[in-house]
């Protein structure tokens, strides 16, 4: 069975972010800055003086990225001051589908995955820190409680508050703020759990989620950080 553990983006399929990013890995020691021109999908050509790479070594030392809501992308880089332009040998660098993508210089486009969606994403809401629970439960649960543990926390760190019965039958909620994402299971205070399957519910992302079934689906920007953020706009960023 495929579980959040086992691949990231699971929270995020059925959601309009899904399999919508291109993920650019580019090396180039010697340039203190990577400037990218590109065009995507049916756009125009975007020109270099707009965007750069950014360091990008915690997922791929020495490396910097580019990331951008598109189903095909043409570009090309340049140095800081744009006298080095790098091209696929005389060509322009295309991608012609999405996904996580390293650059070998000068000839073409390696896929190495998918896109990692949360990581496109967090950008866009830099400053928002709240994980918006909506579990399903059995519906014979009479009291829910949520176990958690935030990201980057010791692994005996966790925490256990009890969940906010809802309207619908059997959905429980809780918000909690986890700016880097959570680890959480499900209990009734007795002898029930959810824990899936032993791997516990992973959340990298600060967001609205509806866990259950050993399931989790992004629903979106949890409502509290819309409440604190009134200019929020889902396409501010959008190149």
């Amino acid at each position: 069975m495929i579980t959040a553990h086992d691949h990231p983006n699971t929270a995020f399929r059925g959601n309009k972010d899904y399999d919508s990013w291109v993920e650019v890995f580019h090396s180039r020691s010697s340039w203190r800055m990577s400037q990218i021109s590109f065009k995507k999908d049916s756009e125009s050509w975007v020109p270099f003086n707009r965007f750069k790479l950014i360091d990008a070594s915690d997922v791929r030392p020495g490396f910097r990225v580019f990331r951008i809501r598109a189903t095909r992308l043409e570009f090309k880089f340049a140095n800081g001051k744009r006298t080095d332009i790098e091209d696929n040998s005389g060509k322009n660098y295309v991608i012609e589908s999405p996904g996580r993508y390293v650059v070998v210089t000068g000839s073409g486009c390696r896929r190495v995955s998918d896109a990692q969606i949360a990581d496109c994403l967090r950008p866009m809401r830099p400053h928002d820190k709240y994980v918006e629970l909506l579990f399903e439960a059995n519906p014979t649960w009479r009291n829910c409680f949520a176990t958690f543990c935030m990201e980057g926390e010791h692994d005996l760190d966790w925490h256990k508050q009890p969940m906010e019965l809802r309207s619908e039958p059997g959905v429980w909620f809780l918000r909690i703020e986890a700016k880097h994402g959570v680890k959480c299971a499900f209990t009734d205070g007795g002898s029930e759990w959810d824990s899936n399957s032993n791997l516990n519910y992973q959340i990298k992302l600060p967001g609205k989620y509806l866990i259950g079934k050993r399931h989790i689906v992004y629903l979106g920007v949890s409502d509290l950080d819309i409440h604190l953020d009134k200019s929020w706009n889902t396409d501010a960023l959008k190149p």
